[in-house]
C-alpha cells in the first residue's frame, strides 16, 4: 500500500470516529446523569450519623456539640447543645420527617407580657368586628326581605353566539334592582358632567373635539 492510499484510509477512519464520537459522548453523559440521579435518590434515604464538639477557646473544654443521625425509616433526629453567655447549657432537639421540621428546646423564643396582652386585645377586637358584621348582614337580609328582594346567585353565563355575531341577551347576567339603581345614578352623573364640559368648551369658544384630543384653545 503506497503512502497516498494509507493517508486516505487514515483520513476516512478519523472522519468515521469523529462522526460517531458525539453520539457516544451524549450516551455517556446521559448514563452519568441517570446514575447521578439514582445516587441522589439513594442519598435521600441512606442512613447516616455524625457528631462533633468544639470550644470557643484554643485547647479549651468543649462548650458546644452537635449530633445527628438518620435511620432506616428516613427520619432525621438530632440534638445541639451549647453554653450561653449566662453559662447555662441550652439544648435543642429536632426531628425532620415527612410532616416537616420539629424543634424542642430550652431556649425557644417566648412572648413578652406586652405581646401576650396585644394578642388578647387583637382577638377580642376581631371577635367584636365579626359580631358587628354578622349583625349588619342580618339587618340587610331582613331589609331585603321586607322590600321583596330575593338572594340571587351568580352563574357564569354561557354566551350563545349567532351567525351574525350577536349574543343572546337571555344568556347575559341580569342587573339586580340595587345595581340597576346605581347604574342609572352613574349614567345621570355622566350626562351632567358631559353637559358641564360642553358648556365650558362653549365659553372658551373651542370645539369639543379639540378638547378631547388636546387641541389648543382659540
Amino acid at each position: 500500500m503506497n503512502r497516498k492510499a494509507f493517508a486516505l484510509w487514515m483520513l476516512l477512519g478519523i472522519l468515521v470516529v469523529t462522526e460517531a464520537l458525539p453520539d457516544k459522548l451524549d450516551d455517556l453523559h446521559d448514563q452519568r446523569e441517570s446514575r447521578s440521579d439514582r445516587d441522589d435518590d439513594d442519598d435521600e434515604k441512606r442512613p447516616y450519623s455524625f457528631a462533633w464538639e468544639a470550644s470557643r477557646h484554643y485547647h479549651g473544654a468543649p462548650d458546644r456539640e452537635h449530633k445527628e443521625e438518620r435511620g432506616a425509616d428516613g427520619i432525621t433526629r438530632g440534638v445541639y447543645r451549647y453554653v450561653d453567655p449566662s453559662l447555662r447549657v441550652q439544648e435543642v432537639i429536632y426531628t425532620a420527617d415527612d410532616q416537616g421540621f420539629h424543634v424542642e428546646g430550652t431556649n425557644q423564643p417566648q412572648y413578652t407580657d406586652a405581646q401576650i396582652a396585644e394578642r388578647e386585645r387583637h382577638a377580642q377586637l376581631f371577635q367584636k368586628i365579626a359580631e358587628e358584621h354578622s349583625k349588619i348582614g342580618s339587618e340587610h337580609a331582613l331589609r331585603a326581605a321586607e322590600l321583596g328582594y330575593e338572594p340571587q346567585t351568580y352563574d357564569a353565563p354561557i354566551n350563545v353566539e349567532y351567525p351574525d355575531g350577536n349574543v343572546d341577551p337571555a344568556s347575559l347576567p341580569q342587573f339586580t334592582p340595587v345595581l340597576e339603581k346605581a347604574r342609572n345614578l352613574h349614567q345621570d352623573l355622566f350626562e351632567r358632567i358631559k353637559a358641564q364640559h360642553a358648556r365650558i368648551a362653549a365659553e372658551r369658544k373651542t370645539n369639543p373635539a379639540d378638547e378631547e384630543t388636546g387641541g389648543p384653545y382659540e
